[in-house]
């Protein structure tokens, strides 16, 4: 035996057939809207002070259009300051030494928007013999466009 479908007693008021969907429609436009910004998060680079590591310093690439953000991981027992050559400053506000405590991070700095482009170098005091014998290339932060 087949059974009756039955019909609902509720009625809509003020509703036309399509609200419902419609509705789910533009929910489904807000998460995707959410979606896109969140992939045009900026990154942060993490530049390891580590004085066994047989590589020496690598460089690091920013983008200033995306407000990339740096900080310094010290890995060594003793405290280290990076410094950058004086007016070559590639971060927002005021320029100065930036610690990197033992065994801490430093703080995280942000790239300037309007930051020109090309490398920023700096100096760790003091300075790291990164693996034995291993002199450490000049550290540098690379700034992008895009």
């Amino acid at each position: 035996m087949k059974r009756a479908k039955r019909k609902s007693a509720k009625k809509t008021v003020g509703r036309k057939k399509g609200a419902k969907k419609a509705a789910s429609k533009k929910k489904a436009v807000k998460k995707k809207a959410a979606k896109k910004g969140a992939k045009a998060k900026r990154k942060l680079v993490i530049v390891v002070l580590d004085p066994g590591h047989p590589l020496g310093a690598k460089k690091s690439y920013l983008n200033r259009k995306a407000g990339d953000r740096i900080r310094w991981k010290n890995l060594d027992t003793i405290d280290h300051k990076i410094r950058f050559v004086a007016g070559m400053w590639p971060f927002t506000g005021v320029q100065h030494d930036i610690l990197a405590k033992a065994k801490h991070s430093s703080e995280t700095m942000t790239v300037r928007p309007n930051a020109p482009t090309g490398p920023y170098d700096y100096d760790v005091i003091p300075a790291i013999m990164y693996g034995p014998g291993v002199p450490p290339d000049g550290p540098s932060v690379v700034v992008g466009g895009e």
